[in-house]
């Protein structure tokens, strides 16, 4: 992909966000954790950029989260294992964190209720693993874009899950 245009490389990734946000009915059993583990990659191939492309790869794997359901339930959690251990990695888990929330209510995303409903759930259930590791990113980085990241990715769970009044105010990120 060196001598791929970035332009060629954003329709790639809009194209297969696209097909699973629409098409995802087409994609045989056996064949989505393999597209789910190609995704993940991808992300990371394109941790450094261009943004727009990792924008659309990061939508995609939220796409495809909502779309597997109960076959990927632990989303928030497998994220964390594959790319918290790499600081080089923080970019793309930040993107990938705000996106899951955001594609869940993303009522253009062709599923049913009762699949969007569970994501939700499970989603939810995660949310305080996704606020200990902002808190925990926000209190080791001094780059300001990085805090800004931060704080609109806990804004957007916060929006998408509840948190105590309490919680809120022991916030590290709210300090």
């Amino acid at each position: 992909t060196a001598g791929v245009p970035d332009q060629v490389k954003y329709l790639a990734a809009q194209t297969l966000r696209t097909k699973v946000q629409f098409d995802f009915h087409q994609l045989g059993e056996s064949d989505v954790p393999p597209l789910r583990d190609t995704l993940l990659q991808r992300v990371l191939d394109y941790k450094n950029g261009p943004a727009p492309v990792l924008t659309q790869l990061t939508v995609t794997v939220a796409d495809l989260a909502l779309q597997m359901d109960t076959a990927w339930p632990e989303v928030v959690g497998s994220l964390l294992d594959t790319l918290q251990g790499d600081p080089s990695n923080f970019t793309a888990l930040l993107a990938l964190l705000k996106a899951l929330p955001e594609e869940c209510e993303n009522l253009k995303v062709m599923c049913d209720f009762s699949k969007r409903q569970g994501t939700r759930d499970r989603l939810v259930a995660s949310a305080h693993k996704v606020f200990t590791v902002l808190a925990s990113a926000s209190q080791v980085t001094e780059d300001t874009g990085a805090c800004k990241r931060i704080l609109e990715c806990y804004l957007r769970w916060l929006k998408f899950a509840s948190m105590s009044a309490q919680e809120l105010e022991h916030s590290p990120l709210l300090a």
